[in-house]
C-alpha cells in the first residue's frame, strides 16, 4: 500500500513537472526589457555622439541565455536600420553596446530595437525604444548669457582666487544682490506646433515658466560645477505648452554657487563668478515643415528685480 502511494506522489509530481514545461514551452522563453541608451529609458538630452546602449533578458526557462544580438537604430520607425545595422555579433553582452552608425544630428528623434538570438538558436525582437539628442553640434547654439550684472568682471585667468592677497589685486566690479532676478518676454508662434523642445540654464540657479507654468519640479538647478570650465543645462519638451499664438516665457535666477556673499572662508574659500544670468534656446518644428529658434538676448527679454 505504502509502494502504490508512493508511486502515485511520483506520478502526480512528473506529470506536474512535464505540464509546466509545456506551458513555459508555449509562451515566449526571452523577453527583451529595460531598453537604455546611456544608462536612462528613452531619453531627451543625449550630448554623445556615440550613446551605448543596454538591455535585460528575462525567461522562466531555468539556464536560458543570450548568444548572440543586433542593434538597428534609425531616424524613423519605418526604416530601422537607416542609422546602423550592427549586424549579428556572437555574443552575450547586454550593456555597453557603442553606437558607431551614421552622425547623429543635433536635437533630432531617433530609433531602435535590438534582436537577440538565445541558446537554441531562436530569435526574439524588442520593442522599439527612442531617445533624443541634444545639441551635438557646438555652432548651433545662439542664445547669449542675459542678466543685470556689470559688463565687466575681472576674475583670475584659472578661474578661482588663491589666496586673499590675490582676491584683493584686481578691481571689485562682480555686484552681489541677495534679491532674485526676473527675466521675461512674449512670443508669438505663427502656425501649429509639431514639437518643440527648449535648451536651458541659470547661475547660480534657475527656474524656467512658460505660460505661466513651471517647466518640470527641479529646484537648485543647474548642478555645481567649476562654472569656468563647464556648465550644465537641461532640456525640457514644451510641445504641449506652447501656444499656437502668443507665449510668455520667464526666467527666475537665483545667486547660487555663482554669486554668494563675498566673504574669504578659510580653509574653503568661498569663490563667486559673476552676476545672475540666464540662457534659453528654444527650438520649434511646426506641422508645415519650417523650424524657429527662440535664444535668449538683452533686447529680447524685459529685467526685473523683486522688491
Amino acid at each position: 500500500m505504502n509502494l502504490f502511494h508512493n508511486i502515485n506522489i511520483f506520478l502526480c509530481l512528473y506529470l506536474l513537472i512535464f505540464h509546466n514545461q509545456y506551458l513555459n514551452g508555449a509562451d515566449d522563453i526571452v523577453d527583451i526589457n529595460n531598453l537604455k541608451c546611456e544608462y536612462i529609458s528613452s531619453p531627451n538630452n543625449i550630448d554623445t555622439f556615440n550613446p551605448r546602449f543596454s538591455w535585460i533578458l528575462e525567461s522562466s526557462e531555468r539556464g536560458q541565455k543570450q548568444t548572440a544580438y543586433q542593434v538597428l537604430v534609425s531616424s524613423r520607425k519605418s526604416t530601422l536600420g537607416d542609422m546602423w545595422d550592427s549586424g549579428k555579433n556572437i555574443s552575450s553582452e547586454t550593456s555597453q553596446i557603442t553606437y558607431v552608425g551614421k552622425a547623429l544630428e543635433s536635437n533630432s528623434c531617433y530609433f531602435w530595437m535590438v534582436r537577440i538570438w538565445d541558446k537554441n538558436g531562436v530569435e526574439y525582437e524588442s520593442e522599439i525604444g527612442e531617445f533624443w539628442t541634444a545639441i551635438l553640434d557646438t555652432t548651433l547654439w545662439q542664445a547669449n548669457w542675459i542678466g543685470a550684472g556689470s559688463k565687466v568682471e575681472y576674475l583670475p585667468t584659472q578661474g578661482f582666487f588663491q589666496s586673499e592677497k590675490e582676491q584683493y589685486e584686481l578691481p571689485d566690479t562682480i555686484e552681489h544682490n541677495g534679491r532674485s532676478l526676473l527675466l521675461r518676454t512674449e512670443y508669438e508662434c505663427p502656425n501649429e506646433i509639431k514639437n518643440a523642445r527648449v535648451f536651458v540654464t541659470g547661475l547660480g540657479f534657475y527656474e524656467l515658466y512658460m505660460n505661466s507654468k513651471k517647466i518640470s519640479d527641479h529646484v537648485l538647478a543647474p548642478a555645481k560645477t567649476n562654472y569656468r570650465e563647464e556648465v550644465l543645462y537641461d532640456t525640457y519638451d514644451v510641445t504641449e505648452i506652447l501656444n499656437n499664438g502668443n507665449n510668455a516665457i520667464g526666467i527666475h535666477l537665483g545667486n547660487g554657487w555663482f554669486n554668494p556673499y563675498k566673504k574669504w572662508w578659510r580653509p574653503y574659500r568661498m569663490q563667486w563668478f559673476g552676476a545672475k544670468r540666464g540662457y534659453f534656446q528654444l527650438h520649434i518644428e511646426y506641422e508645415n515643415g519650417k523650424k524657429e529658434v527662440v535664444a535668449s538676448e538683452a533686447k529680447l527679454f524685459h529685467q526685473k528685480l523683486p522688491k
